[in-house]
């Protein structure tokens, strides 16, 4: 009997080992088995168990149907496995949350920095347009950075409440600081190239930042920049693939007005001056100085100019004394920065005075027509009638007085300096974008040959009024011809330049504070290559 029982015990253990063996080979055999619940896979032991697929046995073609053929495909074939999808600007803020966007990549990534931290337009949105721009919105030069940034803003909303690029597609803008600085330019612009996905950047402000980031950031990453007020004439050859422009003339301009100014002050001195010059370290302040030395060295003589550069953030009064001490008695002094002039000026003021020097007259370039120094008059007035200045013409008549007027009403200050320009310069990349056609990629070497359906055909003057029509054309694929608010805008196409009259600008009383006032303009010749001062208002 107890034989029997262990005979009959092997006989039923040795059934169930091989039924458990006979249950799965290979995937597929376990298909049967899932029916309509989950998805079976064989394991190594031989049991059809929950799990994802793995590899297809050794020696049958990848996708191919276990015992058919190699090269025999049964049915339609399925070609190439689909892509995952790519995730959504949606999604992402869904999945990890505010200002998270789906870039260029398919990658979910935050779009703000510690650099970019300024939004205009629906970032939240899908299928949006994001142009960047890095401008010195925090530290010494924000008064001259923000209302440029705040003018790229009016013109985002502008566009989007008037119908955006078309097809619900709209603008949104991202705003970085540079602080003046090349190398935070380039960290912002790398943020904004890498990171963001961006193809179109307004800015950088200042010549030399400009300069660096492209060259080392954006014309190596196909992105396509547009500065509102970098005017070093260095920029005209830099080797960019045409991606770097600017919605300001070059210094050739407005260093060529400041030595005819010069020459016609020194006329009305009986043929007499001396000219000291002090000129900022970089692209924009070293091609100033370049210039009047070009124009005015030999004719003035070497005992009667002087021409000194300085570090902008270094010791601003012993460049100042050294000036001095070295050259006397001036006639007019020329300033050649930014923000910082205003420091330069106190100090030369001081030590002309503990020197017994007679006080100069000044002649500043556009960088120093600032915030600062109108508070610093204030506080000086009787220096108004020895200074005034020098500055791209940017302001287009009509054009420019209402922007100005929907500038205050929005942020309850004038707009300052270029910024009309940088509000051109938004308007011109968004119009470009729309050339390219409803749903086109926007790339930036797209851009720059759309500079082209831009500034001929059909007139579309600044500001909203204009948004649809100028969207209808484009799309339609034909050009318009824009009409800035700071000036015409007739571009170059190879170089990316604009030509521009030059403003000669006072310091005037208003009320109990101080503002800018035009009152002569340079007329720029049709050849580019001099021109002729005159009163504002000459026909």
């Amino acid at each position: 009997m107890t034989r029997i029982l262990l005979i009959s015990l092997m006989f039923l253990s040795g059934c169930s080992l091989t039924l458990d063996f006979d249950e799965c080979e290979a995937d597929g055999d376990c298909a049967a088995r899932a029916g309509a619940g989950p998805a079976l896979v064989c394991s190594p032991e031989g049991f059809c168990v929950e799990g994802a697929a793995g590899p297809e046995p050794e020696g049958q073609p990848e996708g191919q149907p276990e015992g058919q053929p190699e090269g025999e495909p049964e049915g339609e074939p399925e070609g190439e496995p689909e892509p995952e999808g790519c995730c959504t600007t949606t999604g992402c803020i869904a999945e990890q949350g505010q200002n998270f966007i789906c870039n260029g990549q398919c990658q979910c990534v935050q779009a703000l920095s510690e650099e970019c931290f300024a939004v205009a337009g629906p970032i939240e949105q899908d299928d949006t347009f994001i142009i960047g721009s890095i401008l010195p919105t925090r530290g010494a030069n924000a008064s001259k950075g923000v209302p440029r940034e705040q003018a790229i803003q009016l013109a985002v909303n502008e566009i989007n409440q008037n119908g955006g690029l078309g097809n619900g597609r709209r603008l949104v803008h991202i705003g970085c600081d540079d602080d003046g600085k090349a190398d935070q330019g380039k960290v912002a612009a790398a943020h904004l190239v890498d990171v963001v996905g961006v193809s179109a950047i307004v800015g950088p402000a200042f010549s030399g930042v400009f300069t660096d980031v492209s060259d080392q950031v954006t014309s190596r990453k196909g992105v396509f920049i547009m500065s509102p007020s970098a005017t070093s004439a260095s920029i005209t050859t830099l080797d960019d693939n045409n991606l770097s422009w600017r919605a300001a003339p070059s210094d050739a301009f407005q260093g060529g007005a400041a030595a005819d100014r010069i020459r016609d002050l020194r006329a009305l001195q009986g043929g007499q001056m001396r000219l000291a010059a002090l000129a900022k370290d970089d692209a924009y302040g070293s091609g100033l100085l370049n210039r009047i030395i070009d124009e005015l060295g030999v004719e003035l003589g070497e005992d009667n100019f002087v021409g000194r550069i300085y570090a902008p953030a270094g010791d601003l009064a012993t460049p100042v004394i050294g000036l001095i001490e070295e050259f006397g008695q001036a006639d007019v002094v020329l300033l050649f920065g930014t923000n910082e002039t205003v420091t330069l000026i106190d100090n030369y003021e001081s030590f002309s005075e503990q020197q017994g020097l007679l006080p100069p007259n000044y002649i500043l370039s556009d960088g120093g027509q600032s915030a600062e120094l109108l508070t610093y008059i204030a506080a000086h007035p009787e220096l108004a009638d020895r200074l005034e200045g020098v500055a791209p013409d940017g302001k287009n008549g009509g054009l420019f007085t209402a922007f100005a007027f929907r500038f205050r009403n929005r942020y309850g200050v004038e707009p300052g300096s270029f910024a009309a320009n940088a509000y051109d310069a938004t308007f011109l990349v968004a119009y470009a974008a729309m050339s390219l056609g409803s749903g086109a990629e926007i790339t930036g070497a797209g851009l720059a040959a759309a500079m082209a359906k831009v500034v001929t055909g059909q007139t579309i003057n600044a500001g909203p009024t204009d948004v649809g029509t100028a969207r209808n054309t484009l799309l339609s694929g034909n050009p318009i011809n824009y009409e800035g608010a700071s000036g015409p805008l007739q571009f170059d196409l190879t170089t990316g330049d604009v030509s521009a009259n030059i403003s000669l600008w006072h310091v005037v009383p208003d009320g109990d504070d101080f503002e800018f006032e035009d009152v002569m303009l340079y007329r720029i010749d049709d050849d580019g290559l001099g021109g002729v001062w005159g009163p504002p208002d000459e026909e």
